[in-house]
């Protein structure tokens, strides 16, 4: 059996962390780029202290205010987000298309990683150069050429599953969900508390290390150790080729492989919009429980609201964890994921009772923490229906949707929540987000009722042949081998 945590996994969740950190550090640059460097004590107050809660609910004048502060950075994020995700978008489906043809998966994780490693940095020549924004959009889009995030993703994923076999993939994809959740809760609990004692300069250095860290850790362990297999061109013959050409062969690629012929076709596209579903509810609870945990009732810091919800993601990891362990070995994948699903929107349900009470929070994250089955058996079951020539192309999609599912459904759940901050909004997002789930949930559904009835008619078949072998007599038996073995002697001689 591999090992369930490998170098991958630590790489993984080094650059995953660095990367949270430099989103935070130019959510607050684009703040401060926006309204001013004054502009970040008042919004740093607000994060810190309940005050302005209680005049953000009471106060329109306050409220507009507030909301004149943040709209724009949040506008501003979704729109540098965009325009640095398409061409990462179009490298990730390049570098993915080379690595199923030609292989070398490790060169591309070094080449994301540089590219994260070059966004940071830019980050810090922004800070550092009074806050220019046209030096962060220009140089985000030049960094993101080398894949960014999605090609991290698709590396990661691809080496990890290629390695491992079919067996032991369930368990490869639990530890990477699992190492996703917790660098994300880390990050949470230690970007604002950085925030407190040090400035955006310190922060994004730390960063910087820490891509570089991982950089090196990944040329180590992982690119000097990778065996490539099944590559039929070298790495030169790869340069040559015309990057043009080369790019549209990849969405060809890309685009083929959603529609291509195999055994399990209708499971595989229906996982594939699972997890399309699946992952922009999950992105869009997060950011309503955050907000609204600041809102009237409960009237929260930004900072707690983080806090708790670093605590879930804990607890979804640790969740996740335990379910894939001990469950599975009792339950199909289906069955799991689709508890899962139904356990994401807990949270939000018991939060939108509008009862500020402790016990209702740590229900919350209890029930929440089964959540995180859901993905690590949806990717095993996808898994289950390709090759591993697909991978590339298989995980690229999967990224590409994480990514703007990320990106639109945090920007779609604070506007709402912004602009309609009363006791209701809780329980319009509660039924909206039942709306999300219930399309992946009825697939998982469906695809649980048909494994069963598959199984029972495979039973069937295999106990009417056990049947009718036995009503053969043993003479009868004896007679079939030795006609077989008269045969195979008359044809030897």
């Amino acid at each position: 059996m591999p090992m369930a945590f490998s170098h991958s996994h630590i790489v993984f969740a080094i650059v995953l962390f660095s990367n949270y950190m430099v989103q935070y550090s130019i959510e607050t640059t684009l703040i401060a780029g926006q309204q001013g460097r004054d502009k970040l004590e008042p919004i740093g107050s607000y994060y810190r202290t309940n005050d302005s809660c209680i005049r953000f609910n009471s106060s329109l004048a306050y409220r507009l205010e507030i909301i004149n502060i943040i709209r724009p950075s949040i506008s501003s994020t979704t729109a540098v987000s965009m325009a640095t995700c398409l061409p990462a978008v179009m490298a990730s489906i390049l570098f993915a298309n080379w690595s199923d043809r030609f292989g070398h998966r490790s060169i591309y994780l070094l080449v994301s990683i540089v590219g994260l490693s070059c966004q940071s940095v830019i980050a810090l020549v922004t800070v550092y150069g009074d806050y220019n924004l046209d030096v962060l959009i220009f140089g985000s889009l030049i960094s993101s050429l080398s894949g960014g995030l999605p090609t991290l993703i698709v590396s990661v994923f691809t080496i990890v599953g290629q390695k491992c076999p079919q067996k032991y993939q369930g368990l490869q994809w639990a530890m990477l969900i699992i190492c996703w959740y917790t660098t994300y809760a880390f990050s949470m609990l230690t970007i604002f508390r950085w925030l407190r004692h040090y400035n955006l300069i310190v922060i994004l250095i730390a960063c910087i290390c820490l891509h570089l860290s991982g950089l090196i850790y990944a040329l180590i362990f992982i690119h000097s150790k990778y065996n490539n297999t099944n590559c039929p061109t070298t790495e030169t013959e790869v340069v040559k080729l015309n990057v043009m050409a080369e790019l549209l062969i990849g969405f060809r690629t890309a685009f083929t492989t959603l529609t291509k012929k195999r055994k399990h076709e209708l499971r595989f596209r229906l996982l594939l919009i699972s997890i399309i579903f699946s992952v922009f509810s999950y992105v869009i609870l997060t950011d309503l429980v955050n907000i609204y945990l600041v809102l009237h009732p409960y009237c929260w810091t930004i900072a707690n609201a983080y806090t708790f919800e670093s605590i879930r993601l804990f607890g979804i990891a640790i969740g996740g964890l335990f379910g894939w362990l001990f469950l599975r070995k009792y339950l199909r994948d289906s069955i799991l994921a689709n508890a899962g699903l139904t356990c994401v929107i807990a949270p939000l349900g018991m939060i939108a009772l509008a009862t500020p009470h402790l016990w209702l929070l740590l229900g919350s994250i209890v029930g929440g923490a089964f959540g995180g089955m859901a993905l690590p058996c949806m990717l095993n079951m996808i898994s289950k229906t390709i090759q591993k020539d697909e991978y590339g192309a298989v995980f690229c999609w999967i990224a590409v949707f994480y990514i703007f599912g990320d990106i639109a459904g945090e920007g779609i759940a604070q506007n709402f929540m912004i602009t309609h901050s009363h006791t209701r909004s809780a329980m319009i997002a509660f039924a909206a987000a039942n709306l999300l789930l219930l399309p992946p949930k009825l697939f998982l559904t469906s695809f649980t009722c048909y494994d069963k009835v598959r199984e029972k008619r495979q039973k069937r078949e295999v106990e009417t042949f056990s049947v009718a072998k036995d009503t053969l007599s043993p003479v009868d038996d004896g007679f079939l081998h030795n006609d077989q073995d008269i045969v195979v002697l008359e044809s030897t001689v």
